[in-house]
């Protein structure tokens, strides 16, 4: 799997000098970026789904959802509005 993400220029790989067994690998700058591409996708798609939602279960989602983000180390996203899209 590395060796296609190095392919498509998403990963860098690197050889250690101290050890021959180890290998370092790196996202890109274009690796960074698709993953962020990706984030703010997946967030817009969610934001999407909780607006669907009643309003009366909407703030147990959110509240759910920053507290997922918080425990991964994710960013935070402000909400203006609970009934608003974006959680």
């Amino acid at each position: 799997m590395i060796e296609r993400l190095v392919a498509v220029g998403v990963v860098a790989r690197e050889g250690s000098s101290e050890d021959r067994r180890e290998v370092r690998t790196a996202l890109t700058g274009a690796g960074a970026r698709t993953v962020a591409d990706a984030a703010d996708r997946w967030r817009e798609e969610i934001a999407h789904i909780v607006a669907s939602m009643p309003a009366h279960q909407r703030a147990g989602v959110i509240d759910a959802l920053h507290r997922f983000a918080e425990a991964v180390g994710g960013p935070s996203v402000q909400v203006r509005q609970v009934d608003v899209l974006g959680w």
